[in-house]
């Protein structure tokens, strides 16, 4: 959708908590299968709506090809979903999921990085391009 003029900040860990709950309907497992280190008070310059696409996209993605342990963490202003990569996983693939993710991150500003992560998967970390960008 992209930003609206007067954009508020939203909180992450509401739109984190939203979409654990529809990844768990999905993925038949429970909220504890999925470690959250995400601050309550942590806000994030970007729309609602787009927010929790982006984050549901990752989850889902690492649930899907990565597998279980999955865990979401944030600090300043980037987070990050990280898998097991113990499912089946693309050796290189970006697949539709992370296409929107990008599209909806390049809207605000935002990118990701894809990495090794120490659960054995990969990490996807989500930061504004410019570092100075508000968070609280």
């Amino acid at each position: 959708h992209g930003p609206t003029p007067g954009l508020e900040p939203v909180l992450l860990a509401e739109q984190v908590r939203r979409a654990v709950q529809v990844c768990c309907v999905d993925h038949a497992i429970t909220p504890a299968d999925i470690e959250l280190r995400v601050p309550d008070r942590l806000r994030v310059p970007i729309e609602a709506r787009d927010l929790y696409a982006v984050v549901w996209n990752l989850i889902d993605n690492a649930l899907r090809h990565g597998g279980l342990p999955v865990r979401v963490q944030a600090e300043a202003a980037c987070f990050e979903v990280h898998d097991a990569g113990t499912a089946s996983q693309p050796a290189s693939s970006s697949g539709l999921g992370l296409g929107l993710v990008e599209t909806v991150l390049e809207t605000y500003g935002w990118h990701y990085e894809v990495r090794s992560s120490e659960l054995g998967g990969r990490c996807v970390r989500i930061s504004p391009r410019n570092q100075n960008a508000p968070t609280a």
